[in-house]
């Protein structure tokens, strides 16, 4: 297992969470109903918690038999888990069937570090919510992890082109391309490289446009026009472009700070199932 390190930046304390509810319902693991074939990893780039699946995560129970929902909880504690300690990421993955699985996913969420300095031990466990609550069905430990005041040390941070904005584009015609690289978080903590995900926003018509990123392409109506907005700490004009996809409540607010005809730095939001994300990265329209 591998993870990232984490921002430097100071993240306020959390509120503290109980291992006691976990700890009174934790099964023993040669009972679980779920077997691990892989390895099921995690990811922090706050405020981004990332849980990754290579391979399988099987449901032991019979055929004909419907887990509860089941839900990826990562624990950060002083000792090996169970042990009181903090929720910092959690995903819920849904209801799966008897002799079903998961395969090879990649989910994000938020991360949730408190201010803590020290060597903590980080597990991913795998519950199920039952008429007696969530039960624990598997633990993965995945080692120890430093922190200083709740950051990771040494990650790495985005720095925003120091280029002078323009004046945006008074208008998004068709046929025009808009080509998207994700850079980093809402805090500005740098992705890796792999995991910079372009995305491109193509013009229909005067109301729809085509989002291709690496999961596919969808359809969408978009609105676009030109507002005040403040890029480090000075106020500046940017194109706003609005984006709602048809086929879904998901919605985009991209930000566009034009340093350059045709290209410049965007602040992302995105809102998915109701959670909102922030990024940025950098633009060129075509």
């Amino acid at each position: 297992m591998s993870c990232s390190q984490n921002t430097e930046m100071k993240i306020p304390m959390k509120t503290l969470f109980c291992a006691l509810t976990l700890i009174l319902c934790l099964v023993r693991l040669d009972a679980a109903a779920f077997k691990l074939n892989g390895d099921l990893t995690w990811k922090i780039i706050e405020p981004r918690c990332t849980f990754n699946l290579a391979g399988d995560l099987q449901n032991l129970s019979p055929a004909g038999t419907t887990s509860g929902t089941i839900k990826l909880v990562l624990w950060v504690t002083g000792t090996p888990y169970p042990a009181p300690g903090y929720i910092i990421g959690e995903y819920t993955l849904g209801q799966i069937g008897g002799n079903q699985q998961f395969s090879d996913f990649s989910v994000r969420t938020t991360s949730n570090i408190p201010t803590l300095t020290g060597n903590f031990h980080f597990t991913i466990a795998v519950v199920e919510y039952t008429p007696a609550g969530w039960m624990n069905r598997l633990l993965v430990p995945t080692g120890t992890q430093s922190l200083v005041k709740g950051n990771f040390p040494a990650q790495p941070i985005w720095t925003i082109p120091n280029t002078v904005v323009t004046a945006p584009n008074l208008t998004f015609p068709v046929g025009q391309r808009l080509i998207l690289t994700q850079k980093a978080t809402s805090l500005l903590n740098l992705f890796p490289v792999k995991s910079q995900t372009m995305r491109t926003v193509t013009v229909d018509s005067i109301s729809k446009v085509t989002v291709k990123n690496t999961d596919g392409q969808s359809t969408a109506r978009f609105t676009y026009k030109v507002k005040k907005d403040t890029l480090r700490g000075a106020k500046v004009s940017a194109g706003s472009l609005y984006v709602r996809y048809d086929s879904s409540t998901s919605f985009a607010t991209i930000t566009l700070y034009f340093q350059g005809a045709n290209s410049g730095t965007y602040r992302s939001v995105e809102t998915i199932a109701s959670k909102a994300e922030t990024t940025w990265g950098i633009f060129t329209s075509q």
